[in-house]
């Protein structure tokens, strides 16, 4: 098997730059083979938001990372009934071109 790309964009260490704009908050469980799976996967939206206190926004995403480690230790919980796979928190941004 290859290299999984989404480890070589994180190796690049690529900074965040000023003409990208920030859309959200993305939950993601990846699996070894690089595909990954969203909280939309398994539409707990409105679950995560009530349990935790946060707030989709126009892009499906969250807006903001508060309480990141309680979501974090809710979807690594297999009895939730989400993919026994390590789930992590990514920033979505938009990159603005000129």
């Amino acid at each position: 098997m290859g290299e999984i790309g989404l480890r070589l964009a994180l190796l690049k260490e690529i900074q965040e730059q000023e003409n990208e704009q920030l859309l959200g908050y993305d939950y993601i469980g990846i699996e070894i083979g690089g595909s990954f799976h969203s909280f939309h996967c398994h539409d707990i939206g409105k679950e995560l938001s009530d349990k935790f206190g946060l707030t989709l926004n126009e892009f499906g995403l969250f807006d903001s990372n508060k309480n990141s480690n309680r979501v974090l230790d809710y979807l690594n919980d297999e009895e939730n009934g989400c993919e026994p796979v390590p789930w992590f928190i990514v920033k979505t941004k938009l990159v603005i071109s000129d």
